[in-house]
């Protein structure tokens, strides 16, 4: 279960970079989730350590371990940490089976600590995803179907500020924010979500589409008047064009299992540029889509397979000239991994 850093200065031709990897004491990469890197760490959840690990990836042909807090229940609540963001000194991360979120000071990444944390069945139940906009977290809580709104002012004390819990919210694995709208990738009922928060005390239900393609929504990003969703059950990247957000439209849909575009269970995406980078569990694969003209979307480069440290992806996020995944198994190993790709 490794973190794998992949070089994609050419996109056509993506490259391992370098790994670390390891369950348990040293490396703490269990079940990795989520990955979010700032400078020069990156910021992991792993679910099989209940943990925050923080990797130095200064090196990225040698990444090391650099720091971690653990712990079920009381007091850090990180039992199956799922998903990540970081801001400044904090990261915040949501914890499946605590049903929290936890707010941890990584002012010195060597030692991460505890700032804030709370925990509620009804606007936390299983949490997914997370995001931040200004004083505010956004959190896609799948068992409750809610959109639920933290205020973070106090990061010692996050205090629940507003929620939603609609059909645009039902069975949110994945959420993005893109001005005053939040969008949701749902699993089941083929639906795709936007909800207004303009006002986050009181979210607003104001767009949805119903297609095929979304069925399995797992996660989704924005690029400028377009969301790119990505499903586990469609095998694809769906195009959907947001540029009336209460009546998103289908545009078009890539992917695909297997040769030649390798998408076969689709678990997460990052876009930047003119590129998206898709994470593929089944197809243990990091492919690179040219969306220049999101119409049209055409596959400009793969890197796949266990040897490359890609076995189960899980997430991927992209910085400068390097894509940061983590997977869930390593058959030649046997525990998780970071694989950096260049």
């Amino acid at each position: 279960m490794p973190l794998t850093i992949i070089d994609i200065s050419d996109k056509a031709n993506p490259d391992l970079k370098g790994r670390i990897q390891g369950g348990g004491s040293p490396n703490y990469l269990s079940t990795p989730r989520d990955v979010y890197v700032v400078g020069d760490y990156a910021y992991i959840p792993t679910a099989g350590d209940d943990s925050l690990t923080v990797i130095d990836i200064s090196d990225p042909a040698a990444p090391t371990f650099e720091g971690h807090i653990a712990g079920t229940g009381s007091p850090n609540y990180l039992s199956y940490a799922y998903a990540v963001v970081v801001e400044g000194n904090y990261a915040y991360v949501v914890s499946l089976t605590d049903d929290a979120l936890v707010i941890i000071d990584i002012s010195t990444p060597a030692t991460p600590t505890l700032k804030g944390a709370v925990t509620s069945v009804s606007y936390l139940n299983s949490p997914r995803d997370i995001i931040k906009s200004g004083n505010y977290v956004y959190i896609a809580a799948y068992s409750s179907g809610d959109l639920s709104i933290y205020d973070v002012t106090d990061p010692a004390n996050p205090v629940y500020f507003g929620g939603l819990d609609s059909d645009e919210t039902n069975t949110t694995l994945g959420i993005a924010k893109s001005g005053n709208y939040i969008y949701c990738a749902n699993q089941y009922y083929s639906q795709f979500g936007v909800v207004d928060v303009t006002d986050p005390s009181t979210p607003l239900s104001h767009g949805l589409l119903t297609h095929a393609k979304v069925l399995g929504g797992i996660a989704v990003a924005i690029s400028s008047n377009y969301a790119y969703l990505v499903s586990s059950t469609a095998d694809c990247m769906t195009v959907i064009d947001i540029t009336d957000p209460a009546n998103p439209a289908y545009v078009t849909d890539f992917g695909g299992a297997g040769s030649p575009n390798y998408m076969n269970q689709p678990s997460d995406i990052t876009i930047v540029g003119d590129y998206a980078f898709i994470a593929c569990y089944a197809d243990d694969s990091l492919v690179i889509v040219d969306i220049s003209t999101p119409a049209t979307p055409v596959l400009e480069g793969v890197i796949r397979g266990k040897g490359n440290g890609l076995d189960g992806c899980v997430g991927v996020y992209v910085s400068g000239n390097y894509a940061y995944v983590v997977s869930s198994f390593s058959v030649a190993i046997g525990y998780s991994q970071i694989i950096i790709i260049s």
